[in-house]
């Protein structure tokens, strides 16, 4: 992140918008409600994997870039958008492919389980958000004073792979008989599991700003997707 190059050569840049993520700060503390000023606890000599040296690594980027502005004398704002899994269609059908990039791909992944299964299913928790919305976050800091400096943690909601199977059933008749239906009961139970989060503050930064729902994040790629790669 060149921000020493807007220091130096940029005094007409007013703002700064970085793409940070959810892995900055996410802390796995039983209990704990996320919100925009926590920070994930990892230190370096803690990474004994790939994994936790991502999510170590989002933190120190982020941090840097936030050091920066208090230990110079910019002329800038800087704000930080954290997102957790980004979840959205292509902007152009074209660039539709089999394979979909990692979060994306997860939807699909949870698909191709056995489509008898009737019994609650062992399955990860995430939160989400569709990519409108990370785009927007991305603007409004340009637009709006009250988020020119700040730490934008946004989530659309959790979602589990029973909740995608659900939607998937409901809204997608074609796909019947070809999908699992899993024990759709269980997706409320298992979606108060997930991660705790309060956004309200920047909610209320953004002037109530309403999140597209994750039932629609689901409709969008795989509506998408099925038009051009139907589920066999």
């Amino acid at each position: 992140m060149k921000l020493w190059l807007i220091l130096s050569y940029g005094p007409q840049v007013t703002n700064v918008v970085v793409t940070s993520s959810f892995a900055s700060v996410l802390d796995t503390t039983p209990n704990l409600v996320h919100k925009s000023d926590t920070w994930n606890p990892i230190t370096w000599d803690q990474v004994d994997n790939e994994l936790v040296a991502y999510i170590a690594s989002k933190k120190y980027a982020e941090k840097a870039a936030r050091d920066f502005i208090m230990e110079n004398n910019v002329n800038f704002k800087l704000a930080t958008v954290n997102p957790p899994y980004v979840l959205g269609p292509q902007l152009f059908d074209f660039a539709v492919k089999e394979n979909l990039n990692a979060s994306n791909a997860w939807l699909l992944q949870n698909l191709k389980i056995d489509k008898t299964l009737t019994t609650p299913l062992d399955q990860e928790l995430f939160l989400a958000i569709h990519v409108d919305d990370v785009a927007e976050f991305h603007v409004l800091p340009l637009e709006n004073k009250k988020l020119e400096d700040a730490r934008m943690f946004i989530v659309g909601g959790p979602i589990v792979a029973q909740s995608i199977l659900n939607v998937v059933n409901k809204e997608f008749p074609e796909v019947q008989g070809k999908v699992a239906k899993g024990k759709p009961d269980s997706a409320d139970e298992l979606l108060k599991l997930a991660p705790k989060y309060d956004i309200s503050d920047i909610v209320e930064k953004a002037d109530g700003y309403k999140f597209i729902p994750i039932e629609q994040c689901i409709t969008d790629v795989l509506g998408q997707y099925f038009e051009h790669f139907p589920l066999k």
